[in-house]
């Protein structure tokens, strides 16, 4: 365990062998918004301990809430997050957290969910139990072709940072991950195919940024193949569930996240695949 290597995190709950690690989004961090509260909620009300990181490329440095590293940033890809997160899964079986985990939950908010769904694919079917994604991406290749084209001959392509108008760069290498592994390797589509577990997926009606039907897609392929999951479609709200960082206190979506999330991961999987439409009350 001394040489273990770990990324930067936060731990919730008392050491368990059931682990829930939550993934942050495309310019996100294990502090954003309502991931502490929901990690915070998870081990409160479960015998699972709840782990959240920093991806080791997403730009934020250690102790910090912004993007300031833009030359990792400008680095990362889907692949380096897969490996990340593959690597923390290890750390967590061989005890490195307090006890070796013998069940892992993945949840991923966006981006967060296709990695959680593809570093899940790429296990031994035993290694995870159970995926939660929140308005989770179905494909890696989201951007216009306009773009595509902009980032091939420039090769980098500026993103807005829309928590606070900074201009990032996403670079080469992530181009070049989308053109050779978008219909592959990095199929996000094709990864949810092949996972036998129970799979929940949350989605805001009024998504900005990534359409409900991304999740819905998901859904539909898995449901057509007789694989157990569960789409929840949340009315009146958007992407970051109805709050902005830093979280002042939860919404009813952000609510209805942490506890469906934790009935998921802690029932049996007993019911039939189904789509649930749900219209929380706003807070006042």
């Amino acid at each position: 365990m001394e040489n273990t290597k770990v990324l930067e995190h936060s731990t919730y709950g008392e050491p368990s062998h059931k682990v829930a690690f939550i993934l942050h989004g495309f310019k996100g961090f294990k502090d954003w918004g309502f991931i502490p509260y929901i990690a915070n909620y998870i081990a409160t009300h479960s015998d699972i301990q709840v782990v959240t990181f920093n991806f080791s490329h997403n730009g934020v440095k250690p102790g910090e809430q912004e993007i300031s590293d833009l030359e990792k940033f400008e680095q990362n890809t889907y692949t380096k997050e897969i490996q990340d997160l593959t690597q923390m899964i290890g750390a967590a079986q061989s005890g490195y957290f307090g006890k070796k985990a013998q069940e892992i939950y993945l949840i991923g908010h966006s981006r967060g969910g296709g990695i959680a769904l593809l570093t899940a694919s790429k296990l031994k079917e035993s290694q995870v139990k159970k995926v939660v994604t929140y308005a989770t991406i179905a494909q890696i290749d989201k951007f216009s072709p306009s773009d595509m084209e902009i980032w091939k001959n420039q090769g980098y392509l500026e993103v807005i940072n829309g928590r606070n108008g900074q201009v990032l760069r996403v670079g080469k290498a992530l181009y070049q991950e989308i053109v050779q592994y978008k219909d592959t390797a990095l199929n996000i589509r094709q990864a949810a195919q092949s996972l036998h577990i129970p799979i929940l997926l949350f989605h805001g009606i009024e998504d900005e940024t990534v359409s409900y039907t991304q999740s819905q897609d998901i859904y539909t392929i898995r449901d057509n193949n007789q694989l157990p999951t569960v789409l929840v479609l949340i009315e009146g709200t958007n992407h970051t569930f109805g709050i902005t960082h830093p979280l002042k206190q939860p919404s009813e979506a952000v609510s209805i996240l942490a506890q469906q999330t934790v009935e998921f991961l802690t029932q049996e999987f007993k019911q039939n695949n189904a789509i649930y439409s749900i219209k929380p009350i706003l807070n006042s």
